[in-house]
């Protein structure tokens, strides 16, 4: 688990530069005290004509505090945000190389919590919470010497208090049986539930369920109320005892210094400076009990980033050379954690090959392909590329060898041509316009207003089958030797389907192509139908010997001309 300490270790002289300029401008603000306990001295003493000088050190003193308070947050805030650029790179580069179930498993939005909130809450650790707590720790101390130099009667009439209240919050404070967690668990369910709520607000006007669909933020917002009396039930008694025996010095100070005062045993300057000081060290005192309050928020969050920061890594492998493109999948299992997803599959695409993977819906299909991309590692059992488990391939040489095309497709918020030139960034418009030209997408976006430098805002003003194309454009420009393809006609009109089939059929030749369809008909005349049922391979073959078997295969694919030829009643 991270702690401050570590992410502030490479920024230890800025952060030093900063905690002794906070600690100056802590020590300053007893500055008034001293001048006004000598400024009462002088005027007792009869000496008008020395307060000049006296007032003149004490807007020395003002500003200096000022100039150092400023320097300490001018390089703290410096130092939070490259550690938190430091903390968001890391926590970049770690989701890239978990595996991607891994990733998926997370609760949506937790992952934008931590990069958002979570590390933007270590503004408030970085440039405030550390400074301000070696202030209060480290100026106290200086003052407390000099209290104790001038007289240590007066000095523990006005420390002890305050030391007692200090002791007793922190006692307390130490039994809170997990409050601050469950605090911060419930601000994020409370984030989650509504952030779910907006998504669903077409599902909601749809089916007016306004009431059920409420019913998560409702409760997120009971929770965090219970939690929040329970922790101001239990913190009570802690904050009452504090702040008490802190704002209790004068109690105490005030009848000794009249006391000492009256037997001559000390002058009105030094009970000036002592009862003026008390009032400074509460200050600080009530500085101390909020930076303790905010240490608990942040172990919570250094947890939380901790843990997404720490997921495990991808295993990778060493091996730079790829010599054949044949694919082996042996014995392969596969388990999603309950019960199996793949189960003893074993298969072989030798390089070239056409091969669909069909069935019904939580076969396998998809993990299967997965599986072959390593966006995970399966449990038992191995896959093999040109003789070589993938895991022992370095990742950006695996990646090489292969395109992948999913039914939802994502595009980035960056230009058409940005997003096409995804696999070669480095690849000539001449090369781009033609791979687009290949997905049948060339047309459509030259008629958009800046053609293939259109900005895209998350793939929006495109239909579902530009989207695809532009997709597969891309993967056709990568030119990788085998091509994975989820769905690839999914979002495609009847019109636009035959252009696609024909830019995928271009896309496909030469190459290993490895597809998962629904539509039966797109894939029939591969080399090799494997129809998946229940996470084992059920049957394969061509499409013609399946058709023979008359097994399930041969029952989906009459399904499927069923629903090709299905028309509604009343419809000509």
């Amino acid at each position: 688990m991270f702690t401050l300490g570590e992410l502030l270790a490479p920024h230890r002289p800025a952060m030093a530069v900063a905690v002794c300029c906070s600690v100056l401008a802590a020590a300053l603000e007893i500055a008034p005290a001293i001048f006004a306990s000598l400024a009462i001295g002088t005027l007792a003493g009869g000496r008008a004509g020395g307060l000049i000088p006296l007032v003149g050190g004490l807007l020395v003193a003002v500003v200096a505090a000022h100039a150092a308070q400023m320097v300490s947050a001018l390089v703290s805030h410096l130092v939070a945000i490259d550690v938190q650029a430091a903390l968001r790179r890391l926590i970049g580069r770690t989701l890239l190389s978990a595996p991607l179930g891994d990733v998926e498993r997370l609760e949506p939005g937790a992952i934008r919590r931590v990069l958002m909130e979570d590390v933007e809450r270590m503004e408030d650790g970085i440039a405030h919470l550390v400074p301000d707590l070696a202030a209060a720790i480290v100026a106290p101390l200086a003052i407390m010497l000099a209290m104790l130099a001038l007289d240590w009667r007066l000095a523990i009439a006005t420390l002890w208090p305050i030391i007692v209240g200090a002791v007793a919050f922190g006692t307390i404070m130490r039994r809170d049986d997990g409050l601050s967690q469950r605090f911060m668990q419930a601000q994020a369910e409370i984030a989650a539930a509504l952030q779910e709520a907006v998504s669903v607000i077409p599902l909601i006007k749809a089916y007016n369920v306004r009431q059920s669909a409420l019913r998560r933020p409702e409760q997120a917002f009971s929770e965090y109320r219970a939690v929040v009396g329970q922790w101001l039930a239990f913190s009570m008694s802690g904050v009452t005892a504090f702040f008490l025996a802190t704002t209790s010095t004068l109690v105490f100070v005030l009848p000794l210094g009249l006391f000492l005062l009256g037997r001559q045993e000390t002058d009105i300057a030094t009970l000036a400076f002592f009862l003026m000081a008390a009032f400074g060290l509460t200050s600080i005192a009530a500085r101390l009990f909020g930076a303790m309050g905010r240490l608990r928020i942040h172990a919570v969050t250094l947890a939380r980033i901790s843990a997404l920061a720490g997921m495990r890594p991808m295993p990778q492998g060493a091996q730079k050379a790829v010599t054949s493109c044949d694919l082996s999948i042996e014995n392969l299992t596969f388990s999603h954690g309950e019960g199996f997803g793949l189960c003893g599959i074993t298969l072989d695409i030798p390089q070239g090959c056409r091969v669909a993977l069909v069935g019904p819906s939580g076969s396998g299909k998809s993990t299967l392909a997965r599986l072959l991309l390593r966006f995970q590692d399966a449990q038992e059992g191995r896959i093999t590329l040109g003789g070589r488990d993938i895991r022992e391939f370095d990742t950006d040489v695996l990646a090489a060898q292969m395109s992948a095309m999913f039914q939802d497709v994502f595009l980035f918020s960056s230009t058409i041509r940005e997003n096409i030139a995804l696999g070669r960034p480095l690849a000539s418009e001449a090369d781009i316009i033609a791979a687009a030209q290949r997905a049948q997408a060339d047309a459509f976006i030259r008629v958009l207003p800046d053609g293939y430098d259109t900005v895209l805002r998350n793939g929006g003003g495109l239909s579902g089958g530009q989207r695809q194309r532009i997709a597969l454009a891309r993967a056709i420009l990568k030119d990788a030797p085998i091509l994975v393809l989820d769905e690839a006609t999914a979002y495609a009109d009847p019109e636009s389907e035959f252009e696609i089939q024909k830019a995928l059929e271009e896309a496909m030749r030469g190459k290993t192509v490895i597809a998962i369809a629904h539509r039966l008909s797109t894939v029939r005349h591969f080399d090799r139908i494997v129809f998946l049922h229940d996470g084992r391979i059920a049957e394969q073959g061509t499409h013609e010997e399946l058709i023979a078997f008359d097994g399930l295969y041969a029952r989906q694919w009459q399904t499927h001309c069923a629903a090709l030829c299905f028309r509604l009643r009343g419809s000509s």
